[in-house]
C-alpha cells in the first residue's frame, strides 16, 4: 500500500520513483526464499534471474502504460473509428503529448482484438507501443500490420498464437506461428517479442 501510494504521487517525481524502489525491494525479499531453493536447485539460477530482471526493469522504466482500454473484440472494434475520435483520441493525444514533451518515455496502449482500423487514429494520437498484438483477431495479421504500421509503431506482442496454436497445437505448429510471427515483425526492429496473452490453463507442460 505504501509502495503504491508514492509511486501515484502527483507532486514529486522523487516519491515515484522511491515507491516503485520500495515495490522492487520488497518483492525482491517475498521471492528471497524462492531463491534460496532455486540455488540448491541450480547455482546460476539467481545471476541469470538478477541478469534479465535488470534489463527488464531498466525497459519499463523507460516506457509509460498510458491505457489498458479493450478497443477490439474477436472480428472488429468494438466502437467506429469516428467515435473514437470523438471520445478517446482527444484525451489520449493531451496524455501523449505531455509525456513526450516532459520526459523521454514511451507511451504503450494494451487493446486486445481486432484494432487494425483504429491503429492509424492512434499513431495520431501518439502511441509509441501496441500490445498485445492478438494476430488471432480479423485483420491482424502480423506480416500487413508491420507493412502498414512498422515504421510507425512498435509491435509489443504477436510472437505467437496464445488463442489457436500454443493451446491446442502441436510443437512443430508452436515453433512454426512463432517463427512466422518473428520473420514477420522482427525486420527493421520495433518488435518486442511476447506471446500475444498469458499462458492459459490448456497449454501443455
Amino acid at each position: 500500500w505504501l509502495a503504491r501510494s508514492w509511486a501515484s504521487s502527483g507532486s514529486s517525481k522523487t516519491m515515484q520513483y522511491a515507491g516503485l524502489g520500495l515495490y522492487v525491494v520488497a518483492e525482491a525479499l517475498i521471492f528471497l526464499p524462492l531463491m534460496a531453493m532455486a540455488t540448491l536447485i541450480d547455482p546460476t539460477i539467481p545471476m541469470n534471474a538478477g541478469i534479465i530482471t535488470a534489463f527488464v526493469f531498466a525497459g519499463l522504466t523507460a516506457l509509460v502504460f498510458v491505457t489498458g482500454t479493450d478497443f477490439g473484440t474477436q472480428i472488429g472494434p468494438f466502437i467506429s473509428c469516428q467515435s473514437y475520435r470523438k471520445l478517446y483520441q482527444p484525451f489520449h493525444r493531451r496524455v501523449n503529448d505531455w509525456i513526450h514533451e516532459h520526459t523521454p518515455w514511451k507511451t504503450f496502449i494494451h487493446s486486445c482484438g481486432s484494432v487494425s482500423a483504429l491503429l492509424p487514429d492512434m499513431v495520431d494520437a501518439g502511441f509509441d507501443i501496441l500490445n498485445p498484438v492478438q494476430v488471432s483477431a480479423t485483420g491482424m495479421d502480423s506480416a500487413e500490420l508491420k507493412k502498414e504500421f512498422g515504421d510507425e509503431v512498435v509491435f509489443w506482442g504477436g510472437g505467437v498464437d496464445t488463442q489457436h496454436v500454443l493451446g491446442d497445437g502441436t510443437l512443430d505448429e508452436v515453433r512454426a506461428d512463432t517463427k512466422r510471427r518473428i520473420h514477420d515483425l522482427a525486420p527493421g526492429g520495433g518488435f518486442v517479442f511476447a506471446a500475444v496473452h498469458n499462458i492459459q490453463g490448456n497449454v501443455p507442460p
